[in-house]
């Protein structure tokens, strides 16, 4: 019998909720610990003290000892399992954990080599800490998220760069598919909101040196850094029809490839991220017509963006096309932990019945070229719309290509 998946928790730690970015609202601002002399930096943060709200979770949690990118992970898992109301022991000691970072603990590295460097040149006392190790190991926020839930069924954090958080959710809806587990906590931390990270991408032309977000901008000029987590709960599905749990949407098709072409450029017509869409909806058994929305990756990068709606135009260039949207506009860009907020989002547009919009573009301002056959990119104001299918797209370095479908459960 086939074991279907479905989603029954949602925990984000984010810049911004999906109601605020279904509504418009931006979530980007300069960051307040440092800048870069000249260039007008910006950052998707969280928001609030997240040091203080993971020092008041069950279980005597040390924030000092833990690096930003698992206070994310521990807030985003705590909210889900909340959400779920899977909240006994029992229910989740079995349960797996999947829960990948792209860069791990970024501000544990940074201040670990700052205080390296001032050590070299001042002659300044060096201790390295014995917490460094566990604080910036890229699979601390699994490890951690374990801990949190006492859960004692596979624990694993998948890397595939800003593909990361799209395969954790396809890794936790094998292990469901197969009968090793019946309920995950997936998804994706990342905390990269450090100076040696910006400069690196502003560096390698990747990051918008003006620090706008402007996905299928005509001005577009990279992305823009964010920070956060999501975790959502995946369940096998009589498991949550027993136990009476509210279902978001239904996880029913998983599209994975690979570019092989250039460790950071995609391939130009987008062949290859096509392919991921084509196989999830062909896992799914639907047809390109029946997909109402896509989530899209686009990160605001010029030849990201282009080669994406180059997939879009073939895989759905024959029928009634789907509205389109970025919310990378809203949020900046996650990296490992794009993938997981953004299958979030698609599954409460599914949900509630809204499409988010891409900020900042006005008509005017759209790329003809990504434009070209009449893709919608749902410009400046969301819709409410009659969804029944939706994906979400993740393309990264390396070039991960992953796609996932959504079904609206009723």
């Amino acid at each position: 019998m086939e074991r279907r998946v479905v989603i029954t928790g949602i925990g984000l730690c984010a810049p911004v909720t999906f109601e605020e970015a279904a509504a418009g609202r931006c979530g980007l601002a300069p960051p307040d610990r440092w800048e870069i002399p000249g260039v007008p930096i910006r950052i998707g943060s969280v928001p609030g003290d997240t040091a203080a709200a993971v020092r008041a979770l069950p279980g005597g949690w040390r924030p000092d000892r833990l690096d930003p990118v698992s206070h994310f992970a521990l807030l985003a898992a705590h909210r889900a399992q909340q959400d779920s109301g899977l909240v006994e022991h029992a229910d989740v000691e079995g349960a797996a954990v999947v829960v990948a970072s792209a860069m791990g603990g970024e501000r544990t590295h940074y201040e670990g080599s700052a205080a390296l460097t001032e050590h070299k040149l001042q002659e300044k006392r060096f201790r390295v800490s014995p917490f460094t190790a566990p604080k910036l190991m890229p699979n601390a926020g699994s490890a951690n998220v374990g801990m949190l839930l006492g859960s004692h069924g596979p624990n694993v954090s998948p890397a595939a760069a800003c593909a990361s958080g799209a395969y954790a959710l396809a890794q936790a809806a094998d292990l469901i598919r197969l009968g090793r587990v019946s309920t995950a906590f997936a998804g994706a931390a990342e905390a990269p909101c450090e100076e040696v990270a910006a400069r690196t991408f502003l560096s390698g032309e990747a990051l918008s040196p003006e620090g706008d977000s402007l996905p299928f901008h005509c001005s577009r000029s990279g992305f823009v850094l964010a920070e956060g987590a999501a975790i959502l709960v995946l369940e096998e599905a009589e498991q949550a029809q027993r136990r009476g749990a509210r279902v978001y949407a239904e996880l029913v098709g998983v599209g994975l490839t690979c570019d092989a072409h250039h460790i950071v450029a995609p391939y130009p017509d987008g062949r290859f991220a096509a392919q991921a869409m084509t196989a999830a909806l062909d896992e799914a058994q639907l047809n390109p017509e029946q997909v109402g929305y896509v989530n899209a990756h686009a990160t605001g990068t010029p030849i990201g963006d282009l080669a994406e709606c180059h997939a879009l135009r073939s895989v759905f260039g024959r029928g009634p096309l789907p509205l389109v949207s970025s919310t990378k506009g809203a949020t900046g860009h996650l990296l490992g932990a794009a993938g997981a907020l953004e299958a979030a989002y698609t599954v409460l547009a599914l949900h509630q019945q809204r499409v988010p919009p891409t900020l900042w573009l006005e008509d005017g301002d759209i790329d003809a070229e990504c434009a070209a056959g009449g893709l919608d990119f749902v410009p400046q104001v969301g819709r409410e719309v009659d969804l029944e299918v939706a994906i979400s797209n993740s393309f990264a370095f390396g070039g991960h290509n992953a796609c996932l479908a959504f079904r609206r459960w009723r």
